[in-house]
């Protein structure tokens, strides 16, 4: 495997004849610069698009906390109100489905 050169001529002026040249090697590594760069913003797209799916959003968080502190002050129905709404809009939330069955 031969090192990839800067993308400079060389200083005596000559290239040897079973070597790349110089603007050959260029193209090389502005290619697979191209690549990389390519790779990174679609891993980067990627991270971005998954991260609404795994966290909760501030409504269903609020009606939470709302259904919690009204467990808390003994109001057993509003807390089951609050936690029915939170299933209507997430109905596979393991949290508002545990605190409705206490």
């Amino acid at each position: 495997m031969q090192a990839i050169l800067p993308c400079r001529p060389e200083a005596s002026g000559q290239q040897k004849a079973t070597s790349p040249t110089p603007k050959t090697l260029c193209v090389i590594k502005s290619e697979y610069m191209k690549i990389n760069k390519l790779k990174f913003g679609l891993f980067c797209l990627f991270i971005i698009s998954y991260l609404p799916l795994f966290s909760q959003s501030k409504k269903i968080i609020k009606l939470m906390n709302l259904a919690k502190q009204e467990m808390t002050d003994t109001n057993y129905l509003g807390a089951i109100n609050h936690l029915n709404e939170v299933l209507e809009k997430d109905e596979i939330n393991i949290d508002a489905l545990f605190l409705r069955g206490i």
